[in-house]
């Protein structure tokens, strides 16, 4: 800010915006009855203050995912000085990407095998890729967000973005089961905003920042009367209670990790004491080793660097004392860092019950590898947690694609939405030996066609590798048909010259006989 005003950098529509920052926002005099009513505003209002009133938990929780959380330190047995040295620990990403690294969404399915072009909305969106986006934030912060569009007036693409719970909100209705209202917020490098979309049960309503005067402006309003908002939320662990969804980051993993923290910097100043063990010497004099009182702090440290290894403190003699006490050099005994480490397990523990995440995958794995059988024991509740978002989260993306319909065409089938079902990867983490037993087996029995896209599907091949193999098998059974008519022909002509050559042998003993044939007389008899 100089001279009382607010500059702002110039608005570009081709970069993407992100982070977080306080509301700055003022309203310019476009916003009149022309393109947003006062409900309307209301409406903006209450969800930037919504936003505005979840920022400091999300940005919390973000912090914990990046491990970068301030720790509160009891200052007892380690100093204040030496807390400040960057011990980190990511146990509470590794809660958030261990669950995400289960949950990987395909795409839309029916019975017929018809999803109505929305396998290439989701090819054309990335939405293998940017769905994950959506699914560790909402794994962090407890919700994400999905806005829908056409990118241009012709409808024949649509545009599916992904929003963050840090820039994105909207009005939940729990009687209709979605969202009658929301709010996208876009920033630039500097944290100010720049942009925002209002997605209303009617209408979209775009505001940019005026470069000049700094204040938002409407600069576009689709007035489409869908009577839907283009915009829906993806809530993980949501319940009736909280139907917003919870964050994988609780209050238990949060103390967890920062009692680790604490745990690892008590280690690692315990070994700085173990390399190099603090001694100490009694009945000494301080002017002996060249250390006299007007010294500073940092030369009585470097003199005492040069007399030994380490630090070494002098304990001068009594002075009650008429004989003397004599010298003796002393040294603090050693600890080793078991405790320490003892109680990183313990936290562990803690951790794994709060989790369901398996202690291997916390960095404490056992001598004795784990049978296959113990791994899957192990390795239960992940999997049914992530089925569980995999419901959750199918619950949003069903509305997505209602919402890609509405946005394409202007109506959808009731009979094709009741039919479409979401596809997730399946959790578990058998190899792909046990996967083919098993199809294999299922194959036998007759559950499964052998070219079925079920069965494909169970063995984890994507569509297009499905695609490329059924091209491939179709290839190799044509070629192998021309192979098979080869060989027919080959034979059918090897079995024409066969009997070519066995007529040619029948005529010619036939005219020999003939030639060896005795003359026959007048009344009928052999001469």
């Amino acid at each position: 800010m100089e001279g009382g005003s607010v500059t702002y950098p110039q608005f570009a529509p081709e970069i993407t915006y992100f982070g977080f920052g306080p509301d700055e926002t003022r309203f310019g005099n476009s916003l009149d009855l022309r393109f947003i009513s006062d409900d309307e505003q209301r409406i903006l209002k209450r969800l930037r203050n919504q936003l505005q009133g979840h920022a400091k938990t999300n940005r919390l929780k973000q912090n914990y995912y990046e491990a970068s959380q301030i720790i509160r330190h009891l200052d007892i047995a380690v100093p204040r000085v030496l807390t400040d040295i960057g011990t980190a620990i990511g146990w509470a990403g590794t809660v958030v990407d261990i669950l995400d690294e289960r949950i990987d969404f395909l795409g839309w399915t029916t019975d017929t095998g018809d999803v109505n072009g929305l396998d290439l909305v989701f090819a054309d969106n990335d939405l293998g890729v940017e769905s994950g986006f959506g699914h560790v934030d909402a794994l962090t912060t407890g919700c994400s967000f999905v806005t829908v569009g056409n990118e241009d007036d012709s409808r024949e693409r649509q545009k599916i973005a992904v929003e963050s719970s840090s820039t994105a909100t909207v009005i939940w209705d729990y009687a209709k089961r979605r969202s009658i209202a929301g709010l996208s917020q876009t920033y630039d490098e500097q944290n100010h905003l720049v942009m925002e979309t209002l997605y209303l049960e009617n209408a979209n309503i775009v505001f940019a920042r005026d470069i000049i005067s700094g204040e938002m402006e409407v600069v576009s309003r689709d007035q489409h009367d869908m009577g839907r908002c283009f915009m829906t939320r993806l809530p993980n662990r949501s319940r009736p209670f909280q139907r917003d969804g919870r964050s994988e980051i609780t209050r238990t993993v949060r103390y967890l990790t920062d009692h680790a923290v604490r745990t690892v910097l008590g280690m690692e100043v315990n070994r700085e004491f173990y390399t190099a063990p603090q001694r100490f010497v009694l009945n000494a004099d301080p002017a002996d080793f060249g250390v006299t009182e007007d010294m500073t702090k940092e030369q009585k440290f470097r003199q005492g660097l040069t007399v030994a290894m380490g630090m070494v403190n002098i304990v001068p003699g009594r002075e009650d004392s008429s004989e003397g006490d004599p010298l003796s050099v002393h040294e603090f005994k050693p600890q080793p860092p078991t405790p320490y480490i003892e109680e990183l397990k313990a936290c562990a523990s803690l951790l794994s019950t709060e989790t369901g995440i398996p202690t291997s995958y916390l960095g404490f794995i056992t001598e004795t590898p784990p049978s296959a059988d113990s791994i899957r024991q192990q390795e239960f509740r992940l999997v049914k947690r992530s089925m569980r978002r995999h419901g959750g989260f199918g619950v949003g993306y069903k509305e997505v694609a209602l919402l890609t319909l509405l946005a394409r065409d202007g109506r959808a089938d009731t009979d094709f939405m009741r039919r479409l079902k979401c596809r997730f990867a399946d959790p578990y983490t058998p190899t792909r030996a046990a996967t083919a037993d098993e199809l294999t087996k299922m194959i036998q029995v007759g559950m499964l066609v052998p070219d079925s896209s079920v069965a494909y599907d169970r063995y984890g091949l994507d569509e297009t590798e499905q695609r490329k193999l059924t091209q491939d098998k179709a290839t190799y059974e044509a070629k192998q048909l021309r192979i098979e008519m080869q060989k027919q022909a080959m034979l059918a002509a090897q079995q024409a010259r066969a009997q070519a050559r066995q007529e040619k042998r029948g005529g010619s003993n036939a005219g020999n006989q003939a030639q060896k044939k005795p003359p026959v007389s007048a009344n009928g008899s052999a001469q």
